[in-house]
């Protein structure tokens, strides 16, 4: 069998492949090789520490900020919880004086067109806003 009966992209995937087995034999080791020439000094104790040649005050100094600044988010947490309440409250409320000056502009076109044709209003027509509220008991029209 002669390399020229096979077809180009065979070729070109097994050279592909002995290409990869190459690099990963010869580039597979690197890494325990630096490790094992690159010796570490430094204890495993001291490895976690931020600062290993700190005095003893820096320390404390370094927790009581850590405690500050977590103290701080909470408190800004907080704050920004009780800010989106407010403008969810503020949002409903807008819904609310919108929905009653829809109403009132409602009623204001149908006064208007009550006034045009007085005379004219059926016996089951449907009562205004106002006087809905007033049959109903409330003083106050704009209250839902």
């Amino acid at each position: 069998m002669m390399l020229a009966d096979f077809d180009p992209s065979t070729i070109l995937a097994l050279l592909g492949i002995l290409v990869l087995w190459f690099s990963l034999k010869r580039f597979g080791r690197r890494p325990e090789k630096l490790s094992n020439q690159l010796p570490v000094s430094r204890s495993t104790a001291a490895a976690g520490a931020h600062h290993l040649d700190a005095p003893a005050a820096v320390a404390r100094w370094e927790v009581a900020m850590h405690e500050t600044a977590r103290d701080l988010m909470g408190r800004l947490d907080c704050k920004i919880m009780i800010v989106e309440q407010l403008v969810r409250d503020a949002n409903q409320a807008a819904a609310r004086l919108e929905a009653v000056l829809l109403r009132i502009e409602q009623a204001n076109g149908q006064s208007t067109a009550s006034v045009a044709g007085a005379a004219d209003t059926p016996a089951g027509a449907a009562p205004s806003t106002s006087e809905a509220a007033a049959a109903a008991g409330n003083a106050n029209p704009t209250e839902p």
